[in-house]
Parts: structure tokens; C-alpha cells; sequence
């Protein structure tokens, strides 16, 4: 008696009598990843571009398309062609608290909040 009922669409069953079957899978799971990988395109941005530290600490793409970066030297936005850097100024009270940070996230609201050092 079959390990299934209905022999033609069960899975272990049907690759356990002819394993070269799952072939088309994997090539075409190959195919795909090849040609995912050719069309991704990735900018490089430095302190040259205006961003406010080289090393960073986190990074988010808020629900905008918005690119946020985190480093110890302020909270960077980048929106596909400028960086504006956000630091701390103590004569400013609506300026960020802190230079340091650490971690960013976007609440469902799509508030921004920060997880400063220090």
C-alpha cells in the first residue's frame, strides 16, 4: 500500500521513486537567484557625499523609502540624492538629544525613534 492516498501529489512519496525529479526545481531556484542578483543596483555614499561619519551604526528605510543612518556623529537622512545630518545643538531645543546612536526603528505610526549612548 502507497505511503499516501493520493500517490501523485505526495511529496516524499513521489520524490522518494524518482529523485532526479526534483532537478527543475533547483534549476530553476538557481535561475531566479541568478537573475535577482543582475539587477540589483547599490550606491555607495561616504563622508565625501556629506554623511557625518564613515562607521555606522544602524541603519533604516522607513516606510517613505526614506534612508536613515545611525553613527556616533549624528542621524544622517538620505533620500536618494542628498544627506542631511542631524545633530545635536544645545542653544536648539527641537535638535537631537544626543550624537550617539545607536539603533533606529519606525513605530506603526511611522514615528522614528532612536536609541542614543550616553
Amino acid at each position: 500500500m502507497p505511503a499516501c492516498i493520493v500517490d501523485e501529489i505526495c511529496y516524499e512519496h513521489k520524490y522518494e521513486k524518482n529523485p532526479t525529479a526534483i532537478i527543475p526545481y533547483f534549476t530553476g531556484l538557481l535561475f531566479f537567484c541568478i537573475y535577482t542578483r543582475s539587477h540589483l543596483d547599490f550606491e555607495h555614499i561616504a563622508t565625501a557625499d556629506g554623511l557625518s561619519q564613515s562607521d555606522i551604526q544602524s541603519i533604516l528605510q522607513d516606510s517613505r523609502g526614506f534612508m536613515w543612518f545611525g553613527t556616533w556623529e549624528g542621524l544622517n537622512k538620505y533620500d536618494g540624492y542628498t544627506i542631511k545630518v542631524f545633530k545635536n545643538n544645545p542653544a536648539d531645543q527641537n535638535s537631537i538629544s544626543n550624537n550617539f546612536i545607536n539603533s533606529i526603528a519606525e513605530s506603526k505610526n511611522n514615528d522614528r525613534t532612536m536609541e542614543k549612548y550616553g
